[in-house]
Formats: structure tokens, sequence, C-alpha cells
């Protein structure tokens, strides 16, 4: 997984950005490496290394790079304060985090995508309205779904 860096101007820093994210790189697992060529976004995540709280470059144009941020500015971590040496480690620790939970959505999508093939087309729209109620679906909408679908068995009758 390319993890995108994006560095602020550097004008306050209070912080040494540099061996941060050189200890960041050195505690990266195999699969993981960070780079500052934005020419391959969209990237699955971001490091945002600001020197100060303002976090200058937490910008739209910037953030829209990856799916998933984590903003280092000054001696915070995605906005909260903890001490400057325990930076890297803790941004390590979620970089792991976020390539694990990568992992097991693709196994999983990949294991349903399989079934979905190899099942009838029944099987195959359950499997689809299951993945709708499960990860869009709000309690309303499975409300209005479920009335939409009396209302289609009523109709085949």
């Amino acid at each position: 997984m390319d993890i995108f860096v994006r560095y602020c101007g550097g004008c306050n820093c209070q912080i040494d950005r540099v061996r941060i994210i050189k200890a960041i790189e050195n505690s990266l697992g195999a699969g993981c490496r960070l780079t500052t060529d934005a020419s391959h976004a969209p990237f699955g995540a971001g490091i945002l290394m600001c020197g100060c709280p303002s976090a200058c470059v937490n910008k739209p144009e910037i953030t829209d790079l990856a799916r998933n941020w984590i903003v280092i500015a000054g001696k915070t971590l995605d906005f909260r304060e903890m001490p400057e040496t325990e930076l890297a480690g803790a941004v390590g620790a979620r970089i792991s985090e976020m390539a694990t939970h990568d992992r097991g959505c693709l196994r999983e999508t990949k294991a349903l995508s399989h079934k979905g093939l190899n099942e009838d087309l029944d099987g195959a729209m359950r499997i689809q309205e299951g993945l709708f109620r499960t990860y869009i679906g709000s309690e309303d909408n499975h409300q209005r779904i479920d009335a939409l679908q009396a209302k289609l068995a009523a109709r085949k009758k």
C-alpha cells in the first residue's frame, strides 16, 4: 500500500518533521511505502505532516488525494496531543491497522463476488441486498426496502 505524504511549508515547525517521517518509514511492514509523488492518486491512505497545530495543508485539493488521512499537526496526531517521541509509533500502528482493514475488505469482497457469480439470479440479488443493507442502508432505508419488496411481491401474484 502506497501512503501519500504531504508536508506543510515549514514556516512554524514545532517538531522535527523529517525525523518523524523517517521513523515512520523505518517502522512500516512489507507492502507499505511512503511517497510524495501525487501522480498515482487517489491513495488508500495519506499523512498530512504539519509542523504546527494550524494544519495549513488540510485543504480539499490535498485531502482529495487519499481516502484516509492521518494528520500530524505539531505535537498532535489527528488533533489529539501527544509527546513528539510517540508520534511515529502511533502513526505506524494506525497504518498497520489501515493495511489490515484493507486486506480484510479485499478478501471479503473477493469471496462475495465469487459467491455472486456462482449463484442464480435470486441468490445474487439477495447478496446484493445484504451488502446494501449492511453498508449503505439505515433502519429507515430497511423499512422502505421491505415495503417495496412487499409491493413487488404483491404485484407478482
